[in-house]
């Protein structure tokens, strides 16, 4: 016979695939059927929380929901598993707590004592991979009224009667200590037989982030709800004065109060700018613990110059692929994210999570170049020689030698903090350069994704071959950038390049039918630059107005060459026909995508373009050159190809396909089936997956 749960527990995650699995653990190790009700709620997530929380939930013998969000807020997610529970008390759990078994119980026995609205179990704080310096701060604040009667910081439950003071949960960062001030001494409890255990902050540094975060919190609390005080304050100013009558904490007061009025004035000015006021800044450092899931072969860095980036949205559907197919990964970009704002809401959260390497700040970089050496002496001395190697070698030039030095030694210091040991690297460009003379102190290794054409460009000053020969192995686009990299590679080295083609999602990259304009649509997507060839589409844009067709021409994208792009439209006498858009979010240029009838992308080099392959998915006629990767795309039943440079052929292509309906519809149908056959994303995301897997088995560090 089925019995009814003892208490609804919600967990709200938000990329907590590290710890949600031992935290789940801990309260079910001992439990019996049905005893408890568990709902999680991802929310926001870029990793494999949700598929840890299902894959969990299949192996139990209770009542287990998932409700998955993409909204990263934990209120809301507080909320929406409040709509999937059935019963009281309901116990709000921190996916980075442990509470086993039999503390859960004794905790709900306290919840259903009469007038109890509101509980926690006792905190047992885990400090024994913390700095000197938190350990002190500690010591102070676990002899303080606030620590001693702690209603939240991990787990807190309420009564029916308790959760019938108030609606839903108001949108805070602080949510557990509004109820704490919500019910009054009397009314709340601390469970002191049921425990909970939860990782304090490594370093000084993680923890003035989370206590200015706690700050900025209050601040955001007293503005919105100001009727509602903070308990005992005459309490906590005994305490401090009884704490410091003591002579023996003096030295651990006087750093309590240094933390406590940076946090504060940290916290203020936090809440005051409005980028700030609603991050949420928690400590990664106190989840990277014994707990956490051991290191496996699908545990891995990945390094951009720029990511997320508007440009390369393909490298964030790849990192999130490989993290639905249970890779842990990690980002790292050398520069912030720029035009964050034109970004999708998931891209941004990406960023937001994304370690940037580039710093000025001395005391980030004297950090992590002690904590090298701490952990290799010798490899540190081989990457200081290898930094004043490219003084005379490579980009020959001291400032990027050092740049590159800094992030080499940031890389490393936060990949050995979070047990990585490989990072894989997009474009041979300098954060290749960066992962080179990381791997050279022994203390990780690397790979690189090779797309050109740029790669290729400037092979000795980028230092190509031999980044090549230092990499692990090497994931090439298609078959042009493969034989590029052989030809600058030993045969022996052959082995090591191998093709796993990009891709797009076909189904949602799919024709849809729109209504023939009488004004044709030509759509052009890319970074505007020289290499791109739009000043050759503009000429041959006006050849096709002086034939008397009519179009009307788009151009996707920002770069260094849109002024001049600009000026050339009005001296060509096509500012009626010409419209530059700017960065746009995918979604919008997938809008475009849609209202569009010729893709044009008239390049002198490329790899194999992403924009094409996805304008062919949604069933769009292309046109593009006869260079470097394209041809692997394009052939003449998928799109027409022209001489790069051909101002004369790119209009006479674009002219047949303006008029020519039939045509058009014959060559996006087959181009449709290019894509379905050789670069669906699906498919080749598995391909990616298994190189990974089976390459990184055989590392040797």
């Amino acid at each position: 016979m089925t019995t009814s749960p003892t208490a609804s527990i919600i967990i709200a995650a938000h990329n907590e695939e590290a710890v949600l699995e031992h935290c789940l653990h801990s309260i079910t190790a001992d439990m019996m059927p049905d005893e408890f009700e568990i709902i999680v709620v991802p929310n926001g997530c870029t990793d494999t929380t949700a598929a840890i929380a299902r894959a969990f939930g299949e192996t139990l013998q209770t009542r287990f929901v998932v409700k998955e969000t993409e909204k990263g807020n934990k209120c809301n997610a507080i909320n929406l598993g409040e709509t999937a529970s059935t019963c009281f008390p309901r116990i709000y759990l921190d996916a980075d707590v442990t509470m086993d078994t039999a503390s859960m119980r004794e905790f709900i026995r306290v919840l259903g004592l009469d007038g109890v609205m509101a509980a926690s179990p006792r905190l047992d704080l885990d400090l024994s991979q913390s700095s000197m310096a938190v350990r002190a701060y500690y010591r102070i604040w676990q002899q303080l009224p606030y620590a001693r009667n702690l209603i939240g910081g991990g787990v807190y439950g309420l009564s029916c009667a308790g959760r019938g003071r108030f609606g839903e949960f108001p949108d805070l960062l602080a949510e557990d200590e509004y109820i704490r001030r919500l019910y009054d001494p009397q009314e709340r409890v601390v469970a002191h037989d049921a425990v909970f255990h939860l990782g304090a902050p490594r370093t000084l540094r993680d923890f003035i982030a989370v206590r200015s975060r706690h700050q900025r919190s209050l601040y955001q609390l007293e503005q919105q709800f100001p009727e509602l005080k903070p308990a005992n304050p005459e309490s906590y100013k005994q305490r401090i004065l009884g704490v410091l009558a003591n002579p023996r904490n003096w030295f651990d007061a006087l750093l309590y109060g240094m933390v406590t009025v940076t946090t504060r004035i940290k916290g203020f000015l936090q809440f005051t700018n409005p980028q700030r006021r609603g991050a949420w800044d928690r400590d990664n450092s106190s989840r990277v613990r014994d707990h956490a899931k051991p290191e496996t072969t699908h545990s891995l860095a990945w390094l951009v110059s720029e990511y997320p980036a508007v440009s390369h949205a393909f490298i964030y559907r790849e990192v999130m692929g490989l993290r639905q197919r249970g890779f842990i990964i990690r980002t790292y970009s050398i520069n912030s994210t720029r035009n964050r704002m034109v970004l999708g809401e998931a891209e941004q959260r990406e960023a937001a999570f994304t370690h940037v390497l580039k710093t000025f700040n001395p005391w980030l970089i004297g950090r992590a170049k002690w904590s090298v050496f701490r952990a290799s002496p010798g490899g540190y001395m081989r990457l200081v020689g290898q930094m004043f190697r490219l003084f005379v070698t490579g980009p020959k030039s001291s400032v990027r030698a050092l740049a590159y030095f800094v992030g080499a030694v940031r890389l490393i210091e936060d990949m050995r903090r979070h047990g990585l040991k490989h990072v894989h690297v997009h474009f041979a460009n300098p954060a290749a350069t960066v992962a080179m003379l990381a791997a050279s102190t022994g203390l990780i290794e690397y790979s690189m994704s090779v797309h050109g054409p740029y790669e290729f460009y400037n092979i000795d000053a980028d230092m190509l071959a031999e980044k090549a020969r230092r990499a692990v192995f090497i994931r090439a686009i298609g078959w042009y950038c493969r034989s590029r990299l052989l030809r600058i590679l030993e045969s022996r080295n052959w082995g090591k390049v191998d093709i796993v083609r990009l891709g797009v999602n076909t189904l949602h990259y799919a024709p849809l039918h729109h209504e023939a304009s009488s004004v044709p649509i030509i759509l052009c997507v890319g970074r505007l630059d020289p290499a791109k060839g739009q000043r050759v589409l503009l000429a041959a844009l006006a050849r096709l107005v002086r034939q008397g067709l009519p179009f009307q021409a788009v151009f996707v994208g920002d770069g260094p060459d849109r002024s001049e792009l600009k000026t050339l439209t009005i001296s060509l006498d096509l500012a009626d026909s010409v419209r530059f858009t700017g960065p746009l979010s995918q979604d919008d240029v997938f809008a475009w995508y849609k209202q569009a009838d010729v893709f044009v992308l008239p390049s002198f080099d490329e790899g194999i373009p992403v924009v094409l392959m996805e304008a062919m998915a949604m069933g769009v006629a292309c046109l593009s050159t006869r260079v470097a990767g394209i041809p692997e795309l394009i052939d003449e039943t998928s799109g027409l190809l022209v001489w790069p440079g051909d101002e004369a052929g790119l209009a006479e292509a674009l002219a047949r396909l303006l008029r020519g309906p039939d045509l058009r519809s014959r060559l996006a149908t087959g181009a449709r089936q290019v894509i379905i056959n050789h670069y669906d994303i699906e498919t080749n995301l598995d391909r990616l997956a298994a190189l990974f897997a089976n390459r990184l088995a055989e590392s040797s560090v």
